[in-house]
């Protein structure tokens, strides 16, 4: 996101140029990068955002943008934890996402060994 609103902006009329045949190809049906980011903008609801691109705060954007997909992807966790009667054990040690401090108690160079 912060790369296509730096190129959206960009002074730089070579860059524009090859942004602006992108989204020509996007418009025809091709999938390049720019239709990647009109993807990711309808599935986090920011659809009006790729039309009014010029008018939007880039920084209040990128900051809400990042917290939508944490939100989504965090709901998406909690939601398969709890579809699976498997992890009933797990959903008791572990009831929020998030990163756990007693990984901090091994030291990088020997996590290697516990995963096997």
């Amino acid at each position: 996101m912060k790369y296509w609103l730096k190129v959206v902006n960009t002074d730089n009329s070579l860059l524009k140029c090859v942004y602006l045949d992108a989204v020509e190809d996007c418009h025809k049906g091709c999938k390049n990068w720019v239709s990647n980011i009109i993807d990711l903008l309808n599935m986090y609801g920011f659809s009006e955002t790729f039309d009014n691109v010029l008018t939007i705060n880039n920084n209040i954007f990128v900051n809400q943008f990042k917290t939508r997909v944490i939100d989504t992807y965090e709901s998406e966790w909690f939601a398969s934890i709890e579809s699976n009667s498997v992890l009933d054990m797990y959903k008791i040690y572990k009831p929020l996402h998030g990163y756990e401090c007693y990984l901090d108690i091994i030291p990088r160079s020997l996590r290697l060994f516990l995963q096997n």
